[in-house]
């Protein structure tokens, strides 16, 4: 009895499992069906197939399979892939051993994909033969292999991370500005058409809702929210995800309409014992079909402990080949240069790279190309874990030699950020005149033509932290020697504002013209200074003491009545204009521009390095040109010998301006002051101190109080859109908060007494309109913006 019950519950067991493997395929089938119907209705994304097979391998077929999303399609003439039964009634669809043949994807009716085959064994990819073409245009893409292993098996929701990576010969033609723009488009189409995706509680284990895997050893984890910007990674989380630990390409061409590089090769990999990144890479370049350079490099970078090995080589890049290969504009900005570099790392790093016969068109610099540009540099530097310090540098440009010594200092390894930038500039005594010509013309511009001798020596050293520019530290002192000015162009000559001139002041934007005459300046006072400059008796002394380089006789006792920006057609001078000489202008005008527009400016030599640090760091924070750190002086330049235009070629010009008006001719502040005052712009049409007291409040310039001078400070930067509040018929609130700033500022610096002050701050001062056209003008503009 009891052998039949055995052998009839192993005949009953096997039957039973004989049907589950004879029905697990119709079960699988029913399951898979299911599951990408509810795909394509969670997705709406249609799925079609043909001839769905489940072998007793369980291996699912589908022949002819389509999926299409809006404009994009995918094809495939046969899928196949291994199926993991408990997985699937899990509700997922795991991804094994999968095999696609022939695949074309096309996107948006305008770009084609086409793959011989994708196959997928376990961990490994396999993609032969692919080809990406726009209709109608050659290949943009030919790759007849690629090799990728991946860190974890591939599911359907989860985005694959790879371990290793090998392509053989691809080939790859840069895509025209038309065809990225086209590119881009059509792969919007791709957003949520893989049938892979499940709908929103249908994901599969493991894969959507998996927890974040352990932190990897070889790539430190970003900083977490308010931690320190110097420790932020080199390179971001979301990108380190998608590199491999192991990447080989080999002979790659890159074509573009008039480069190409031929033989590229590019090699790297990570050792996590040994914290170390191999780096290898070779190719040559070509323009028009001639040899445009080559390099080579060979690298092992240990990450952890800072040091770097091996060596770098670019041999005569041609840098209007390899920036035209990236499309306009770089093939517009980049029109020569020569470039080469050597550079040797094992213990320390020394090298070498020098740029010749370049040619650049900047527009945010100059509207004419830069050149030519012939820079050297040979450098030895010392590397340690948290520092790399040049030792020696030295830094030739044209027939100028200076010492130029960077580093970093804070260093992690290379897996951080550092900690402070710092640079050490080193120029020995040099030529003026040499200088001058070295520097391009479409930075200098007039200045070219100057004829000076003398010498400059300058040394500066700089330390910039990196997650604070305002709080960088420096220390300059730049010392001139013998100078003597042959010659000036007559539009630039700055002897001229210590006598007499005209000036021709030209606004298109309100279609005004006058010719004005400055009158000559008086004998520096020292009662004015020490009243007005808040200096010591010795600052005071130092400035009177200053006195102007010696020129040639034409130069110094030029007096001639000429305007700048002067043509040779007659001038006309403006009768209605009235120059006021600094003694006759109210006190508070000069104390309340000063403390507005250049605190510091009885203190500085032209340039307020202070104001320079806070505006770059505002202009990196902004991401452009914001603040220009300008100071009195460097205004003064700007208004009587240059236009206003914003390019970094007249930034430069104004600066040699300032440095020949202080250190050359030795214009006078309290003269700098003056002439500023009476050219400065404080409305449409309304130029100079008279126009401005006259317009405003109805007064000679003598006669303004502390809180009409501070309404003139304030407007200063923007005087066309400020006066709208005159037009609105008072000043609001919010300015007046301004203005009372600019009042609490002079307070503190003792350029206003305390009962003046409380005068000066309790209401705003009150506009004059002339009765004829005072119910015209009151209320005509509404102020919308400029309050703070």
């Amino acid at each position: 009895m009891t052998r039949t019950h055995t052998i009839i519950i192993a005949g009953a067991a096997t039957a039973i499992l004989v049907g589950f493997w004879l029905l697990t395929p119709l079960l699988i089938r029913s399951v898979v069906t299911s599951r990408l119907d509810r795909i394509a209705a969670g997705s709406r994304t249609e799925i079609n197939y043909d001839n769905l097979q489940v072998s007793f391998r369980r291996v699912l077929s589908l022949e002819q399979l389509s999926v299409r999303r809006g404009d994009a399609a995918l094809e495939a003439n046969r899928l196949q892939f291994r199926i993991r039964p408990l997985a699937l009634l899990r509700r997922g669809i795991p991804i094994d051993e999968l095999l696609l043949q022939d695949v074309q994807l096309r996107l948006a009716d305008t770009y084609t994909a086409e793959l011989d085959q994708v196959r997928l064994l376990s961990d490994t990819i396999q993609i032969d033969s692919l080809l990406l073409q726009e209709q109608g245009s050659p290949p943009l893409l030919q790759l007849p292999l690629l090799r990728a292993t991946l860190k974890r098996p591939l599911t359907a929701s989860r985005t694959p991370r790879l371990e290793s990576l090998a392509i053989d010969s691809p080939r790859i033609a840069l895509p025209s500005a038309g065809q990225r723009q086209r590119l881009a488009t059509a792969m919007q189409a791709l957003n949520g058409t893989s049938a892979s995706g499940s709908p929103e509680g249908d994901a599969a284990p493991g894969s959507a809702t998996e927890a974040a895997a352990p932190p990897d050893p070889g790539h430190p984890q970003d900083p977490a929210p308010g931690q320190s910007a110097r420790t932020t990674s080199l390179i971001p989380a979301r990108i380190r995800e998608l590199l491999p630990e192991f990447l080989q390409v080999r002979n790659a061409a890159v074509s573009a309409p008039h480069s190409t590089i031929h033989a590229a090769s590019l090699f790297y990999r990570i050792d996590r014992t040994r914290q170390l990144l191999e780096l290898r890479s070779t190719g040559s370049l070509q323009h028009n079909g001639a040899p445009a350079g080559s390099w080579e490099i060979h690298h092992d970078l240990y990450y952890e402990q800072g040091q770097i090995e091996g060596f770098t080589n670019l041999n005569s890049i041609d840098l209007a080949a390899a920036f035209g290969m990236l499309g306009e504009p770089w093939r517009q900005r980049v029109r020569s240069g020569i470039l080469d570099l050597e550079l040797a790392a094992n213990n320390s790093l020394t090298g070498r790279w020098s740029l010749s016969r370049g040619s650049v068109l900047l527009p945010q610099i100059s509207p004419e190309p830069i050149e030519p540009i012939d820079l050297s540099y040979r450098f030895t530097a010392e590397q340690t874990r948290d520092s790399l310090r040049t030792t020696s540098g030295q830094l030739r440009a044209g027939d100028i030699i200076s010492e130029f010594r960077p580093g970093l200092r804070g260093l992690q390894g290379f897996r951080q950020l550092p900690e402070y930038l710092t640079a050490e500039v080193v120029l020995p005594p040099t030529e003026l005149q040499e200088i001058l010509h070295t520097i391009p013309h479409a930075l200098t511009g007039e200045l070219r033509d100057i004829v000076i001798d003398g010498t400059v020596a300058v040394d500066f050293r700089v330390e910039v932290p990196i997650d604070s520019v305002a709080a960088m530290q420096w220390q300059n002192e730049i010392v001139y020697q013998d100078i003597y000015l042959h010659d000036i162009p007559d539009s630039l000559n700055v002897f001229r504002l210590r006598g007499p001139f005209l000036h021709h002041i030209y606004d298109p934007a309100v279609d005004f013209e006058r010719v004005i005459r400055i009158g000559p300046m008086q004998q520096p006072s020292r009662s004015w200074l020490m009243e007005n400059g808040n200096l010591s008796e010795e600052a005071v002394d130092e400035l009177l003491q200053r006195k102007p380089a010696p020129t040639a006789p034409s130069l110094s006792n030029a007096r001639s009545i000429l305007s700048h920006r002067f043509s040779p057609d007659p001038i006309y001078q403006d009768s209605s204009y009235r120059f006021v000489p600094l003694a006759e202008i109210s006190p508070w005008v000069p104390r309340a521009v000063v403390t507005a527009e250049d605190g510091e400016f009885f203190r500085h030599q032209g340039i307020n390095w202070r104001s320079v640090r806070s505006a770059l760091e505002r202009n990196l924070n902004e991401g452009g040109f914001a603040v220009g750190a300008s100071t009195i002086p460097m205004q003064l330049a700007k208004n009587v010998f240059l236009d206003h235009s914003r390019i970094l070629a007249r930034k430069f010009q104004e600066v040699v301006l300032v440095i020949l008006m202080e250190q050359v001719a030795a214009i006078p502040k309290d003269r700098q002051l003056e002439i500023y005052l009476n050219i400065a712009e404080f409305g449409p049409g309304i130029f100079g101190i008279y126009d401005a007291a006259r317009y405003y409040f109805g007064k000679h310039p003598q006669d303004l109080d502390p809180g009409e001078a501070a309404w003139l400070a304030s407007i200063l930067p923007s005087p066309k859109r400020h006066h709208g509040y005159y037009l609105a018929g008072g000043i609001t609130d919010g300015w007046f908060i301004r203005m009372k700033h600019i009042l609490e500022i002079m307070r503190l610096r003792d350029r206003i007494d305390e009962e003046s002050f409380a005068q000066a701050t309790a209401a705003p001062p009150a506009f004059y309109y002339p009765e004829e056209s005072q119910e015209e003008d009151a209320g005509e503009q509404e102020i919308t913006s400029g309050d703070t």
